[in-house]
């Protein structure tokens, strides 16, 4: 093979791999029934990841309108100032580990590639054929990132489904379904919809907008129903009417049935039990997520005579339930109040005074560090206080996925949603919704994948580790011509390539040659902020790189796995990640040194 052809096949290789997986992802939506509406139309958009910005007047936006069946042209419009950001973003999205070449310039301040060798002085820009290439490397970066999550939002007095998208804050399709419909839950994946009320259960495909199947459960449609997935996906839960009804989500069949509820569910995050509120009973009930059978009732009292609880919400790490209570009033003080129950002992162990009136919605942060009240309030969890207001909202709230806003369905006075900035924590956006809004669970999409595999390469000459999920660097090094001599050690682990539910960034530093010329992996923002000040010389390529789980005293949450952390200890920085300690011993015996939390020095916890 020429060696002039090596750098054209390595891009073409890198392209390759960049865009295969796009046609396999799909964008999050947000689903509100509609009265008026019978037109579905989808917008698939990029969010504002990484690899470029994405805005309603600068954006890669691919449309689709489903009446004539056909997909529409692309369209690509931005500016000159969006165009160099991309440019620069391509090349970071290239950079491996590397020792430079004498061609290279290292890490300059004129954008060039800091770990790749440099293409040499001999002028080959001339091919028509690169030219495309490069350019379409630079126009795909921003749809690798995954699109926008969007919110799926019932209807009490209509029998269409709103889908908005969340990148605009704009109702984009509708979905008829035949009935009124109040609750609403989108699995974990992100691939499938439930909306329900007290007689039957709808099925919505997130990729196509079709409804996939309805299933009776019940009797009355008009009733308030509460419904969640179970955290793996397999169990669909419902609860109003009657008795609380069990689905397995792969068939839609009904395979158990649990204590009544009067309210909301939430299960909790390893996937083991469920609550239940029961209103009439002032209390939640807990049963077991596989059987149904009530394991525990929690009596929710206070300085109030009636709870009455309705909204069910539990922090990411499983510790904490929070109850939305439709009275729970003091004449004493005129407040209402939200109660917080440890899940470990099933008691209350707070009754926080959030606001002047019924707080039946609820909702914790993907960080699990605030609680949104129906009535208002806002707790900081550290210390259940009441640390700030917002406007509040009746029934459905939940957050966008990177934290940043909450979404409140609201069918009074004005049928709505909401938008609610928890920086400012006022009303940022209000989108109309024809018929009477209604959303009572987690409406919004958490996600588009599941969690993405690290790969671990090892560079023998060097004695360096590396590790990547992305699948054009993974194309390269397995390619082994650009960049030659790294080979796949067998291990690999999960992460998360997103903001997800109780996750924190991950950065990715680049150690330039003469300190390592290598890469290291930062848990959370304190680390990669204290190491970009103790190591100015750093470069920071990416300050979410990968999301994961932190550990507590080095105890991973439930159904994630330990991820152990060793430093070389040489001149030549270099880390080494994995999950298996075993391989974490060895390492320590020949020299390397441990790094983490707790006995086991946990660095950080991977998905499952």
């Amino acid at each position: 093979m020429r060696a002039s052809f090596r750098p054209r096949l390595a891009l073409w290789t890198a392209l390759a791999a960049l865009v295969l997986p796009l046609h396999a992802q799909s964008a999050p939506f947000a689903y509100i029934p509609n009265m008026y509406s019978s037109s579905r139309c989808r917008v698939g958009r990029t969010d504002r990841r990484r690899r470029g910005s994405c805005t309603s007047s600068s954006c890669a936006r691919r449309s689709r309108c489903n009446t004539g069946g056909k997909a529409g042209a692309a369209i690509l419009c931005e500016d000159s100032k969006t165009a160099t950001k991309r440019a620069t973003a391509m090349k970071r999205v290239l950079r491996l580990p590397i020792r430079p070449k004498p061609h290279s310039k290292g890490a300059g301040a004129d954008g060039t590639f800091k770990s790749l060798p440099q293409p040499s002085d001999k002028k080959t820009s001339g091919a028509p054929l690169d030219r495309l290439m490069q350019w379409m490397l630079v126009a795909l970066l921003p749809c690798l990132a995954q699109a926008a999550p969007f919110a799926y939002i019932g209807n009490t007095s209509s029998t269409q489904v709103t889908v908005i998208d969340t990148a605009d804050d704009r109702a984009i399709a509708t979905i008829d379904v035949g009935e009124i419909t109040t609750g609403v839950a989108v699995n974990p994946s992100g691939t499938r919809a439930y909306i329900a009320n007290g007689k039957s259960l709808f099925a919505i495909d997130t990729v196509t907008n079709r409804l996939l199947a309805t299933v009776t459960h019940g009797t009355n449609a008009n009733i308030v129903v509460g419904i969640a997935v179970a955290p793996d996906g397999n169990r669909i839960y419902l609860s109003g009417g009657g008795p609380s009804v069990i689905f397995d989500a792969s068939t839609l069949a009904i395979v158990g049935h649990a204590v009544r509820g009067e309210g909301g569910i939430a299960v909790h995050p390893d996937g083991s039990r469920a609550y239940l509120a029961q209103w009439s009973g002032d209390s939640v009930a807990v049963i077991d997520a596989v059987t149904g059978t009530t394991i525990a009732n929690i009596g929710i009292s206070g300085p109030y005579q009636f709870a009455r609880p309705f909204g069910l919400a539990i922090d990411p790490q499983g510790r904490w339930l929070y109850v939305g209570n439709n009275l729970a009033y003091n004449p004493q003080d005129s407040y209402f109040y939200t109660s917080v129950v440890d899940t470990v002992t099933n008691r209350v162990i707070a009754n926080v005074p959030t606001g002047y009136s019924p707080g039946r919605g609820i909702a914790v942060s993907p960080d699990g560090t605030r609680v949104y009240t129906g009535n208002g309030g806002i707790i900081d969890t550290a210390t259940n206080a009441v640390v700030g207001h917002f406007s509040g909202g009746r029934y459905g709230m939940a957050f966008h996925p990177d934290g940043s806003r909450l979404y409140i369905a609201d069918d009074f006075p004005t049928s709505q949603v909401r938008v609610v900035s928890t920086v400012s924590n006022a009303d940022v956006a209000a989108i109309p919704v024809q018929g009477s809004a209604m959303a009572f669970g987690q409406f919004i999409i958490q996600g588009t994948s599941n969690a993405t595999s690290v790969i671990e390469f090892y560079s023998t000459s060097l004695d360096h580790y590396f590790i990547t999920w992305m699948p054009g660097e993974i194309a390269i090094l397995d390619a082994g011509t650009q960049i030659k001599g790294w080979m796949r050690t067998g291990y690999t682990f999960k992460t998360y390539t997103s903001t997800r539910s109780g996750t924190s960034p991950v950065c990715r530093y680049y150690i330039p040659p003469g300190l390592g010329d290598s890469h290291f992996f930062g848990r959370g923002t304190v680390e990669c902020e204290a190491t970009g000040q103790k190591h100015p010389s750093f470069v920071l390529e990416d300050p979410s790189f990968m999301h994961m789980f932190l550990p507590t005293a080095g105890n991973c949450p439930a159904n994630t796995t330990q991820v152990y952390r060793v430093f070389s200890n040489r001149p030549d920085a270099n880390h080494r990640y994995m999950i298996d300690k075993a391989v974490r011993d060895q390492m320590v015996v020949k020299g390397w040194l441990a790094e983490g939390d707790g006995p086991d020095l946990v660095v950080m916890c991977a998905p499952q």
